[in-house]
């Protein structure tokens, strides 16, 4: 079952031992060839490499198991031809030596991916589980509340800029006697949108939606100094919306970026 599975993938462009298990849970054709079992993806890498020569000879085995079983029998015959095109290129007949050599790039091709998801994802493990602080209701209660806090803040810093205005514009009007011209300041709920009230994502907290040119994006704000040489000098990533505010604090990291690399040198 293992050797037929591995020649479906691979024939059909499967050669991630990761999507092979998966796609023995999906995949009607899959489904059939591993009889309804689900082998791990550390099975399904290990079996490659430990036979990795027969599975490569398995072609030619294939068929001369054929010729072996009476399947292939010669007594009289009739020869006739025609011609008819078919949706194939010249250019893709092989002979036995540039075949052998697909398989062996084909298997060296699997077993870099199977590497280099171990790499990523670790030993053993798929790379689609949940993941651990979302896998029982506790976690998850904890990150939404987490979230709660983090508005709530906005909401506090918000009042507390609110109060202190407040409070300034009470002492200018006491101390000229009357009362300031132009609007009171808006109450934080007031100012607040309706339509689109402050939010937060709980998948990455620190990134904030992020205006662009054709709606939104969920991400940070990068910025960079760059010479006339189109050599960067200085860079950050904030969580600011606007560029503008980000002008003094750029300029003030390009000087520091200067002198360092200044001083560097002369060291």
């Amino acid at each position: 079952m293992m050797a037929g599975l591995l020649l479906y993938a691979y024939c059909t462009g499967v050669v991630s031992s990761r999507k092979i298990e998966a796609a023995c849970q999906v995949d009607v054709a899959f489904r059939v060839i591993a009889g309804n079992l689900v082998p791990d993806h550390t099975t399904i890498a290990r079996f490659r490499a430990t036979h990795a020569d027969a599975l490569a000879g398995l072609f030619t085995q294939v068929l001369a198991m054929c010729a072996e079983a009476g399947l292939v029998k010669v007594g009289t015959i009739a020869v006739d031809g025609t011609k008819i095109s078919v949706s194939a290129s010249l250019d893709a007949n092989r002979t036995r030596e540039a075949i052998m050599k697909q398989v062996e790039e084909l298997i060296a091709a699997a077993e870099a991916a199977d590497a280099g998801e171990d790499e990523v994802f670790g030993a053993g493990v798929r790379g689609d589980e949940v993941p651990a602080d979302l896998r029982d209701r506790t976690s998850r209660r904890a990150r939404l509340a987490a979230a709660k806090a983090r508005l709530d803040a906005v909401d506090a810093a918000r009042q507390a800029e609110y109060d202190a205005h407040l409070a300034e514009r009470a002492a200018k009007e006491q101390a000229a006697g009357k009362k300031l011209r132009g609007r009171k300041p808006k109450h934080p709920a007031e100012k607040a949108p309706k339509t689109n009230p402050p939010k937060v994502n709980t998948t990455d907290p620190e990134s904030r939606m992020m205006p662009i040119r054709n709606g939104w994006v969920q991400g940070y704000n990068a910025q960079a100094v760059a010479t006339e040489s189109q050599i960067i000098i200085a860079c950050d990533v904030t969580q600011d919306t606007g560029d503008t505010a980000q002008l003094t604090p750029m300029v003030a990291a390009a000087n520091r970026e200067l002198v360092s690399s200044a001083v560097n040198s002369l060291q």
